[in-house]
């Protein structure tokens, strides 16, 4: 009964949350390059963004390079 309340409610709030979030942010920045932009700002290094984030260190470096 829960888990399928929360399969119907957690999909719908980060449907919301990523529109509310394109919606809030300047220019062409996604939701992706937000995150990297916090992980910097509160001190991640490469290798600890690559892990939060589930990516490889190459993908980590190119979305910096992008930034």
């Amino acid at each position: 009964m829960i888990a399928k309340k929360m399969l119907e409610t957690i999909p719908k709030s980060i449907r919301m949350i990523r529109r509310l979030s394109s919606h809030s942010l300047e220019g062409n920045l996604a939701l992706q390059q937000l995150r990297l932009l916090i992980l910097v700002r509160d001190g991640f290094g490469q290798t600890s963004i690559a892990e939060t984030l589930g990516v490889s260190l190459a993908a980590v470096s190119r979305a910096i390079e992008s930034l």
